[in-house]
């Protein structure tokens, strides 16, 4: 929902690891949304894991829609060291996910 209709998006990130998926509230109308609270997660780390995906998600009344995704490989990560970067999100039309 770009909000050319008076309709904007109402974005929730969902963020799966192996079998454990974890989503983040929505944001009522929001384009550019920013989670200062149930963003953070914590995640059981197998040996044979390795992908964290990020799904950007449109809240709807009858179905919710992708707004863009991403699949972080986690052996990119250092240790122990906080991180934050910007990602193009997939199938996103020039949307980004900072994490």
């Amino acid at each position: 929902d770009t909000g050319i209709m008076g309709d904007v998006s109402d974005p929730y990130v969902v963020v799966k690891f192996g079998d454990t998926e974890q989503k983040t509230p929505t944001i009522n109308d929001d384009l550019n949304p920013i989670w200062k609270e149930g963003n953070q997660f914590q995640f059981r780390f197998g040996q044979n894991e390795a992908m964290l995906n990020f799904k950007v998600m449109n809240s709807n009344y009858m179905q919710d829609d992708s707004l863009g995704f991403f699949d972080l490989d986690i052996r990119t990560l250092k240790p122990e060291q906080r991180c934050n970067f910007k990602v193009p999100l997939l199938d996103g039309k020039g949307a980004e996910l900072e994490i």
